[in-house]
């Protein structure tokens, strides 16, 4: 099974060396360290867990021109191995294996794809990736996932915008303010069914706000919980995506109208 805490331990450590981009693919990518044996110092008393790794990772990014292959997967390996060390153990070997039939090929996934690799936003590529991974293995995780992405999505726009961000602002109220800057409140002549269509859309916000705190992996769960099912944590990734997609459309072809208004 794919070592979640892992691979967010190597992505922070590539942030930190500066490394973002290689931070960004791996984000798209699955760890796995398989325990080997315990190695032990001669004349000594230490010893250390001897580990594989394997990364299964998408073909397309071997293709990716803004990156050379070979300085990602060294960079990997070197986070990798330096990590282990720094929780005394040993990272032997790294095997770099494709993904052959990704999960990525809904409609929604392609098209929310599309438009985040053009957005300048480290957090948000990171949370749409954490949450497409997070879907089907950790329902709990992915609805974090969610939620997190929609907030990074808002603050984006926001900041974009040059709005000084309150602290404490719900999600709900940061989604009120990006409505509000990109004018998507419907018009007086706008059909009852638009007009319910994008009131929708902030009830959508809401509720995955509101399901991240109740069932969401940042709380603490009763003793009577029920684990949500995959299914529906994949209706929330979907649901967040596509609110995202619109979101950052919306503000693309604001920015695009503008431009050609001379504004």
């Amino acid at each position: 099974m794919a070592n979640e805490k892992l691979l967010d331990q190597i992505i922070h450590a590539l942030e930190k060396a500066g490394a973002d981009r290689q931070a960004a693919l791996l984000q798209q990518c699955e760890i796995q360290d398989i325990y080997v044996d315990e190695l032990f110092e001669m004349a000594g008393e230490r010893c250390w867990s001897l580990f594989d790794v394997d990364v299964r990772y998408p073909k397309h990014i071997e293709k990716d021109s803004t990156v050379v292959w070979t300085e990602f997967t060294n960079a990997v390996e070197e986070a990798i191995k330096e990590n282990a060390q720094a929780n005394g153990a040993y990272a032997r070997n790294v095997m770099w294996i494709p993904i052959t039939g990704t999960l990525k090929s809904s409609p929604v996934i392609k098209s929310v794809d599309l438009i985040i690799e053009n957005v300048d936003s480290l957090q948000i590529h990171r949370e749409w990736q954490r949450a497409l991974r997070r879907k089907e293995v950790d329902p709990e995780g992915a609805m974090t996932s969610a939620r997190t992405l929609l907030e990074a999505t808002c603050k984006k726009i926001l900041a974009d915008h040059g709005v000084q961000i309150g602290e404490g602002l719900t999600l709900p109220q940061m989604y009120r303010q990006v409505s509000d800057l990109l004018k998507l409140a419907p018009a007086p002549e706008t059909t009852d069914l638009i007009r319910r269509l994008l009131g929708n859309c902030q009830s959508i916000v809401t509720s995955l706000g509101a399901l991240r705190n109740q069932v969401g992996d940042a709380h603490g769960k009763t003793p009577n919980y029920s684990p949500i099912s995959s299914a529906l944590s994949e209706l929330a990734v979907n649901l967040a995506g596509s609110m995202a997609l619109f979101l950052l459309s919306c503000a693309e072809l604001q920015n695009k109208t503008k431009k050609e208004d001379g504004g």
